[in-house]
């Protein structure tokens, strides 16, 4: 979900993007969580570049997460962080 503007003063994420969880904990969680039956579906909310929503765009989310193991993202947003693209 792409931002009118930088989200953190000083940076260049401005797009949120909305993934299931990779944490197996929170996985569970998902999956045994019901509100009147329906099943609830868990996100997690990252924020992240121009450059990297493009290549998102561009070749998929596959070669995203990649980089995202490549270095190391952590689970607790850094606003120190720069893009990875």
């Amino acid at each position: 979900m792409p931002l009118p503007g930088p989200a953190l003063a000083g940076s260049d994420f401005k797009t949120f993007l909305f993934l299931t969880p990779t944490i197996y904990a929170d996985q569970r969680i998902s999956q045994a969580l019901a509100i009147g039956g329906d099943p609830v579906e868990i996100l997690t909310v990252h924020l992240i570049s121009e450059r990297e929503y493009d290549l998102i765009k561009r070749d998929g989310l596959s070669p995203f997460l990649r980089l995202l193991d490549d270095n190391d993202y952590p689970f607790v947003f850094d606003p120190s962080r720069r893009s990875y693209v």
